[in-house]
């Protein structure tokens, strides 16, 4: 997932090579400048998108407010053994299909505004 994952232009993959949890945020040469809550919105409409129209579930993290340091906001995939390849490759081309699609759609409207 992390490879099928790691190309995605203005998106950076990260988590630990062997945690079944991977993490996608703007990569910092994104090239939009969103502040944190922003960002959010940004990956809830995401997630919301795989979830209605591709039947793929991923969280977008949240954080108490009085955490001192959050983490930016980001997707969150989480890939079990029962998994399988073509599931896995199936799921990295509608989250790369969907996260490309919305950071289009961003950049479009920052360039109107």
């Amino acid at each position: 997932m992390r490879r099928a994952l790691g190309n995605i232009p203005g998106f950076e993959v990260n988590g630990d090579p062997i945690s079944p949890i991977v993490l996608i945020s703007f990569a910092s040469k994104s090239g939009v400048s969103l502040n944190r809550e922003e960002i959010m919105v940004f990956f809830e409409k995401a997630a919301l998108t795989l979830q209605k129209e591709k039947k793929i579930l991923v969280a977008v993290p949240t954080f108490i407010p009085s955490e001192k340091h959050p983490p930016m906001p980001s997707l969150r995939v989480l890939i079990t053994r029962h998994h399988t390849a073509e599931t896995i490759k199936n799921a990295a081309e509608a989250i790369r299909a969907v996260l490309s699609q919305r950071l289009g759609e961003l950049k479009s409207c920052e360039h109107k505004a």
